[in-house]
């Protein structure tokens, strides 16, 4: 369950984290820290990896392949 929430909560603050100047984002990572209990680094790390390649499949089981 934590999991989810965790998940939901970074998909809301992630669209305003990608459209944020550096003193907003500072400000969303440390509420995003108080409410999870982690640190900088590693929500910096979730932010960035949110968004992965579109050649990723929803359940990032296997890579889609390229078509030639």
């Amino acid at each position: 369950m934590l999991r989810g929430f965790e998940m939901q909560l970074l998909a809301k603050m992630f669209k305003e984290y990608a459209k944020a100047d550096k003193k907003t984002k500072g400000t969303l990572l440390s509420q995003y820290c108080r409410l999870m209990g982690g640190r900088r680094e590693a929500a910096i790390k979730r932010f960035s990896r949110y968004r992965l390649p579109s050649r990723y499949d929803r359940n990032l089981s296997r890579v889609k392949r390229r078509k030639k």
